[in-house]
């Protein structure tokens, strides 16, 4: 990759990461798919490492929240003027889950915008509310609830993480970390 790709590609990802890096300890990791050799755009994924779960601190220590997230991002050369180098969003998804870290995980929310895949039910912003919200006592699914699509508008990783702190009772792991959010673009991620 050029310098100018690589500095455009900072420029977009470094407030995505100090965003997730707000509450998660672990590594962050920005990686690339192959493309063509001729091809004027190259992937790039930021992710959890093996976009594994990665554990949160919480305000109740009983409490274990983990934070799965993926922001797919496109790399694209300009045709009419080759120094030029745009970075646009592809696709996120931000999960949210509570469970022992071995086996269980159950979800609790999911942000998703996955407009360019082709499988997927809806190419709109939207969230999945989990399962850990369906009452087990009950036994079944109230409107299979998890599995509707609630229209959002974009949502940024920061964004995402102030709904972890705030509504969730995450742990920020530094005492700056209102103004780190805020320093993030309001576009998404």
């Amino acid at each position: 990759m050029n310098r100018r790709a690589q500095d455009a590609l900072d420029a977009y990802t470094t407030p995505i990461i100090r965003a997730i890096k707000t509450i998660a300890v672990e590594q962050v990791f920005v990686s690339f798919s192959p493309q063509p050799s001729d091809s004027k755009v190259r992937v790039a994924e930021i992710s959890s490492p093996q976009r594994r779960p990665l554990k949160l601190r919480t305000s109740e220590r009983s409490t274990r929240l983990w934070l799965r997230f993926r922001v797919s991002l496109l790399i694209v050369e300009q045709a009419d003027a080759p120094d030029t180098v745009g970075i646009e969003l592809d696709s996120y998804s931000f999960q949210l889950f509570r469970g022992d870290g071995q086996a269980r995980f159950d979800e609790i929310v999911t942000y998703h915008w996955t407009p360019n895949d082709l499988a997927a039910k809806r190419s709109w912003p939207h969230l999945h509310i989990g399962s850990a919200f369906i009452d087990p006592a009950a036994r079944r699914e109230p409107w299979a609830l998890h599995k509707t699509h609630f229209l959002t508008g974009p949502i940024t990783a920061a964004g995402f993480v102030r709904m972890a702190v705030e509504e969730f009772g995450v742990e920020p792991l530094t005492a700056d970390w209102e103004q780190r959010l805020a320093a993030e673009p309001s576009t998404a991620p």
